[in-house]
Order: structure tokens, then C-alpha cells, then sequence
């Protein structure tokens, strides 16, 4: 399928060097009050020097995949090195808070659900005037099990159904051998049940596609006078427009250590998130109760992620 063309005031900048004069920081900051792309790099640098502790092999990993650089005076967080292309800088807002580990609670539960409707009640056709299943803006999607795959270019798809087959069929394969697990063959009756269980029949919305503890930042100045708030939602890489099912199935990504920080005994932050990101579809001529729906998205995600499993093999 061809790239996605968006509507005009939805299209993405692709330049070299972008402004996005309507945010927060430009009511009281021009660009000059930013650290130059020098700046950030020289700081870098020292942290490096400075840490004796390091060995030859940390310090050379951390100089190329280096921590997010924090300007508390003005505000602003500043990204850059291994996860950005072409040494690219990302100016972002800087978001005071904590993330929400260990908290169980409710509240944040029914926050979580109230933004999942929320950004599921935002139009597609604000974007364009075609169904498609893919990246935020019209592009192969980005989610992180899928471009570290040996399928990394997931085009955009002109519907579900059409998503779910290259998922079941093509990912994952390779140009000579495609090496599965053992009864994993295409074919077979697993394959065949778990195929089934990605349901066709569900609409495309609008999806964070990485709703995971660390991406959630709570209020850090309630202390105990209060139920926890959400004040940010972040990392939106892998946003995109996605079958119903898809925020539950990675919201507990097996590939991203998940079960690891379970292991740890820290399992409550994937359950708070996890919980409550199932919403049943408005549009059902029949409606199920939230039980059933959760049933159906179980199964969704274990077979979507059968599938990822099997290509990543």
C-alpha cells in the first residue's frame, strides 16, 4: 500500500529544522534561550569524563546513547544520539513528576481509561479520507518489535484484516529461511487458531501503542492529600491508528523486559496501566459486558504477540 498523504494541517515537517511556535515555551522563550546543539554535546562529554567509574565499555555506549539532558531554569528536556536519526536534537517540554511504580490505586485506573477514550473518540478523517491501519502520519509504523524485526517496514494497511494477514504471514520472515519454533509453521493449527483470534471485525482508533509505567508521569507535589493525578502521558514513537485491541496487546510488551520488572517484584505499575485500557467498541449492535470484551482482547494479544515472538525468532 502507498504512503498516506494527511490533510495539510495535519502533515508532518519533514525539514531539517522545525519550530513549533504555539507550544508552552515560546509565550515567555525565543529560540535563542535554547542550548545550542554544541552545548548539549559538551555537557555530555564532561558527564562522561567525570565519571571515573566507568569502564572504556560504558563510557563509550553512554557518549552515543546519552541520557535525556535536563535545562530545569527553562523548562526543557533535550534528546539526541542512538535513538535519534542523523544526531537530530528534540527539544521537548521537561514534565515534573514521578512515574507511577508500585502505585495501586483506583483513581489512576479510571484516569487511564478516561485518556484511552479519549484519544479513541479522535477521528481518523481529520487525517485522511481512507481507513488505514499505520503510523501517525500515514507512514509504516514504528512499533519497536516490528522495526527490530527482519520485516522492519510495516506499510501502512488499507484495513484490519489486511494488517492481521501480514502479521500472521509475512513478519518476521527472512529473504532465504524464515526459522520458526517448532509447530509454529504457517499452516498449522496454531497459527490457524491464533489467526482466528485476532479479530477482524473491530475499528481502527487512535493509539499510544506503548502505554507502559514509564511513559505514564504522575503528580510529584500531591504527597498523601491526594488520590495520584496524571500530568503527562509520553513517548509517543509508536502512536499510530491501530485495531481496537492493540493498546492492551502492548501494554505489557513481553520484548521491553516487562516480565522482568514483574520478576522484581514490581507488578503492580503493568496492572494500574494494563487494566483498564480495554473500552468496548460504541459501535456494537450487540453490546458485551466489559468481562467478554477483556476475554477477546486476552486472546488478541496473546496471538499478536505468538506472531511477533515467532518472527523475532
Amino acid at each position: 500500500m502507498a504512503l498516506i498523504e494527511p490533510s495539510a494541517q495535519f502533515e508532518f515537517p519533514f525539514v531539517d529544522d522545525y519550530d513549533v511556535l504555539d507550544s508552552a515555551f515560546f509565550k515567555d522563550h525565543t529560540v535563542r534561550d535554547l542550548p545550542t546543539p554544541d552545548q548539549v554535546r559538551r555537557g555530555s562529554l564532561r558527564d562522561e569524563e567525570s565519571s571515573s567509574q566507568r569502564s572504556n565499555y560504558s563510557l563509550c555506549k553512554t557518549f552515543f546513547r546519552p541520557s535525556v539532558w535536563f535545562y530545569r531554569h527553562l523548562g526543557v528536556a533535550v534528546k539526541y544520539g542512538h535513538h535519534v536519526r542523523r544526531q537530530t536534537f528534540l527539544y521537548m517540554e521537561l514534565v515534573n513528576g514521578v512515574h507511577p511504580y508500585g502505585v495501586n490505586s483506583a483513581s489512576l485506573a479510571r484516569q487511564v481509561q478516561d485518556i484511552v477514550k479519549m484519544l479513541r473518540s479522535i477521528p481518523q478523517s481529520l487525517v485522511s479520507p481512507t481507513p488505514f491501519v499505520g503510523h501517525i502520519n500515514g507512514r509504516p509504523l514504528r512499533n519497536s518489535a516490528i522495526i527490530n524485526s527482519p520485516t522492519p517496514v510495516a506499510w501502512p494497511f488499507e484495513s484490519v484484516p489486511a494488517f492481521h494477514d501480514w502479521l500472521a504471514t509475512e513478519y518476521g520472515k527472512r529473504d532465504t529461511s524464515f526459522s520458526r519454533p517448532q509447530g509454529a509453521e504457517t499452516g498449522s493449527s496454531v497459527s490457524a487458531e491464533h489467526r482466528q483470534s485476532l479479530v477482524d471485525d473491530i475499528p481502527i482508533v487512535f493509539t499510544h501503542g506503548d502505554l507502559q509505567p514509564c511513559n505514564v508521569i504522575l503528580d510529584d507535589t500531591q504527597h498523601n492529600d491526594g488520590p495520584p493525578r496524571i500530568r503527562a502521558i509520553v513517548d509517543w514513537a509508536q502512536a499510530g491508528w491501530l485495531p481496537l485491541h492493540w493498546e492492551w496487546c502492548t501494554s505489557g510488551d513481553p520484548l521491553d523486559g516487562t516480565e522482568e520488572r514483574d520478576a522484581d517484584g514490581e507488578d503492580n505499575e503493568v496492572k494500574i496501566v494494563k487494566k483498564e485500557v480495554v473500552v468496548k467498541s460504541e459501535t456494537e449492535e450487540e453490546p458485551r459486558t466489559a468481562e467478554e470484551v477483556r476475554e477477546e482482547a486476552d486472546r488478541y494479544s496473546e496471538a499478536a504477540w505468538y506472531f511477533m515472538l515467532r518472527g523475532n525468532k
